[in-house]
């Protein structure tokens, strides 16, 4: 009964597919009709963070904040043409709608910070163009909050790779259109947006080989399709897509390392997407962090399971948390 109560509970705003959870933004505008309901159905095919806690597995939308300007810094390797190009792209995104302003800062001291590779990066699928690292800080909810309220939550830090060449070093580098659409496209999805949008013209849908033409538009100052963007930051910061339900039993690491850190006043939590992978951390005064992967259930173990998420401990969570059994 209790994998059918959870299975149940789980459909209502979760769909499963052959890639793992999608949400169901139809489920989402009848819990709360006064939501954006275009700005739900353009984002339906992205992916949200996903936060287990106290009994609950919360999905949710995470942006950075419009009240006051971006600190950025672009490598100091980059070329004068690469770094033309990079502002080129900051323009586009600060008149696409967003409301978002950048500002340069020293590295130190900037929340999203572009930085060159001579070769192609590794992403989650291969080695790709571009490669970015978002954070996500939280204030937890000291009560439980259904689909359509909101977390305090907000993007603090982004960290996008781009690289020069596809391949190894002897291929030849990438056309300025080709750098400009990596460029775009990257710098978008560090804005929040993660998975593809279900708009195939949107820029953050373009394909590796498609890139050429997304930069090219970009150089002749055409303006951006940025549908998916436009609609993240037209709902509420922290939004909660969906409020499954699941049992402590599955989000207790989570508890108990929360636990650890309110008593040691250690930062957190905080929630970073690389390419599709999910981890929630805290990070000490030192700079340590005790983290913890949130790995998605695909749909041939999800009835089975009891769960759409595992919760899995890294080393140095597991010194600080009690011995347990599941910890073993």
């Amino acid at each position: 009964m209790r994998c059918v109560r959870v299975l149940a509970a789980c459909v209502v705003l979760f769909a499963c597919s052959g890639h793992g959870l999608e949400w169901d933004a139809a489920a989402l505008q009848r819990e709360a009709p006064a939501l954006d309901s275009a700005a739900l159905r353009t984002l339906a095919g992205t992916k949200p963070y996903f936060l287990p806690y106290r009994g609950v597995l919360y999905a949710f939308l995470c942006r950075f904040s419009t009240r006051e300007p971006i600190t950025l810094a672009i490598s100091a390797t980059a070329k004068p043409a690469e770094r033309r190009l990079v502002e080129a792209v900051l323009r586009a995104w600060e008149a696409a709608g967003l409301g978002l302003r950048f500002q340069e800062a020293p590295l130190h001291q900037a929340a999203f910070v572009i930085e060159w590779e001579e070769r192609a990066v590794p992403t989650g699928e291969g080695m790709g163009l571009a490669h970015s690292v978002t954070d996500c800080r939280l204030t937890l909810p000291e009560h439980e909050l259904a689909a359509g309220k909101t977390l305090a939550a907000e993007l603090v830090t982004a960290r996008v790779k781009l690289a020069r060449r596809r391949a190894d070093g002897g291929e030849p580098p990438l056309s300025p259109s080709e750098l400009a659409g990596a460029a775009l496209r990257e710098v978008g999805r560090a804005l929040g947006v993660h998975g593809s949008p279900r708009a195939k013209d949107d820029v953050l849908a373009a394909s590796d080989v498609s890139l050429a033409e997304v930069g090219s538009g970009l150089l002749a100052g055409e303006s951006l399709n940025a549908s998916a963007l436009r609609a993240l930051y037209a709902l509420p910061a922290g939004l909660i897509l969906a409020h499954d339900p699941i049992g402590s039993e599955y989000t207790q690491l989570v508890d108990r390392m929360d636990n650890v850190a309110r008593r040691n006043k250690i930062e957190g939590p905080i929630l970073r997407v690389v390419d599709g992978a999910r981890r929630v951390f805290w990070r000490s005064r030192n700079g340590a962090e005790y983290g913890l992967q949130v790995v998605e259930r695909r749909r041939n173990l999800f009835g089975r399971a009891g769960a759409p998420i595992v919760v899995l401990p890294e080393g140095r969570t597991r010194s600080v948390l009690p011995r347990s059994r599941d910890l073993q």
